[in-house]
């Protein structure tokens, strides 16, 4: 039975490594706000572990440079594997719930629930001290699977939830996946005003609660730029921009951009977390540790929206890979001369920049998330005005030939569309009805 001294410097040796863990978290989040590099390192480190609190994240990174997936001793052995000999754990925070409690005339602490009934009454009474539940934290310690018997390879088995890097080569599906993010935001993503924003690749309008994408984006600059804006949707509403800065908010967006991407294994080359940390050098602790947080709650619910947007794409057989050899891709470089007719068939892919070139010369009456349908007839059928009409099919702009007026738009799914008719377009050169010949679609070189 320990002594009462003994029992004294268990609880300061404790105390004193609740210190250390504490100085030691503070002084790795006052380094990413120093050195860029550092700060690329977390953010990593964040892609990776995004389910770890920002203060663990620091200390696992901190500790153990390089870590890929982390459990306790007892997670491991449940596992069926064991913490290598002489390997030392990293320290992590753990949180723990502690239920209300009261002290007792003797001045023991118990739990409420264990009072007596003369107890009860004095609780009532407001005689005894007493708490109330709360959270807390003690130390617990973890290890990596590089300090275990456990192969790497079996990293998808143990952790089923965790994405494993890679190139995402359908940035349809993944637009879809962070349209879904900005459905849950309540924010409009518009591409029918016309853009005003110069260079600028996109740009997220508080007031209105929308982002524009610049037309001239690439499918993969719309695919990264849109995480940059959602973020800042998610992050400085209206009501709360008051309260950062214009470097805050940007240093925020990109952070949270740079996570997020990383989580996916999109490389954005992203140059600018090169200066963003200067951006708040002159930060409180307590102001950096809320900048990140903010950054971490932010990342994380992108990151499971895109995974469950993601997993249902790939169950539903839109993954790209399953994709590109059914339909042809056409492209606007590739169609040399000639009228559009004798390049597209129904059913092809149709690239954005083909579908951008056609909107340019022939404006759109109809044009959203499903569908665009050109703004001038381009002849009749059955005594209708028939339309040139491209549809999304799975995430994919398909050509879909001369359509009536609101064909393809009305049902959830495109690729399922029943009773309506589709024609091909006529083997002629595509100069639409009512149209000049300044804006004929035969193409020349």
């Amino acid at each position: 039975m320990p002594n009462k001294s003994s029992h004294q410097k268990t609880f300061k040796q404790k105390q004193a490594e609740i210190q250390a863990l504490v100085s030691q978290m503070d002084q790795a989040v006052d380094s990413y706000f120093v050195d860029p590099e550092k700060l690329k390192q977390y953010l990593s480190f964040m892609s990776q572990f995004h389910r770890y609190s920002p203060a663990n994240v620091a200390l696992i990174e901190k500790q153990f440079p390089g870590a890929k997936a982390v459990g306790s001793f007892q997670f491991w052995k449940s596992k069926d594997y064991t913490v290598r000999k002489g390997e030392h754990g990293e320290k992590i925070w753990v949180p723990i719930q502690v239920p209300a409690k009261f002290q007792t005339k003797t001045g023991e602490w118990k739990p409420i629930r264990q009072a007596t009934e003369t107890e009860r009454v004095a609780l009532e009474q407001g005689t005894l001290r007493q708490i109330e539940a709360h959270r807390s934290y003690t130390i617990g310690t973890v290890f990596d699977i590089s300090q275990t018997t456990c192969p790497i390879e079996k990293l998808p088995e143990l952790f089923p939830n965790r994405h494993i890097t890679g190139e995402i080569k359908n940035f349809d599906l993944w637009s879809h996946g962070l349209r879904q993010v900005a459905k849950n935001l309540g924010v409009t993503i518009d591409e029918t005003t016309p853009y005003t924003f110069g260079a600028a690749k996109g740009v997220f309008i508080p007031k209105l609660n929308k982002i524009q994408l610049n037309p001239r984006n690439t499918s993969f600059e719309n695919a990264t730029v849109l995480t940059h804006e959602l973020a800042h949707a998610a992050l400085h509403p209206q009501d709360k921009r008051v309260k950062t800065t214009v470097r805050e908010r940007e240093f925020q967006a990109e952070m949270t951009a740079y996570v997020v991407h990383a989580h996916f294994g999109i490389d954005t080359q992203n140059e600018s977390l090169h200066y963003l940390a200067s951006w708040t050098k002159n930060k409180t602790l307590a102001d950096k540790k809320r900048l990140i947080g903010e950054v971490h709650e932010t990342s994380l619910s992108f990151i499971t929206t895109l995974e469950s947007e993601l997993a249902k794409g790939k169950e539903e057989g839109r993954n790209i890979s399953e994709k590109l050899d059914q339909k042809p891709m056409k492209t606007l470089d590739q169609w040399e001369k000639g009228s559009l007719t004798d390049y597209l068939q129904v059913g092809d892919r149709v690239d954005d920049a083909l579908k951008k070139h056609l909107m340019h010369v022939l404006p759109p009456r109809v044009n959203n998330e499903q569908v665009m349908q050109c703004g001038e007839p381009y002849g009749m059928k059955d005594g209708k005005n028939t339309f040139i009409t491209f549809a999304k099919e799975d995430g994919e702009w398909i050509y879909k030939g001369a359509c009536f007026a609101g064909e393809h738009q009305q049902t959830d799914t495109l690729s399922k569309t029943e009773g309506a008719p589709v024609y091909s377009l006529p083997t002629r050169p595509l100069k639409p009805t009512g149209l000049s010949k300044s804006t004929s679609l035969t193409r020349s070189r």
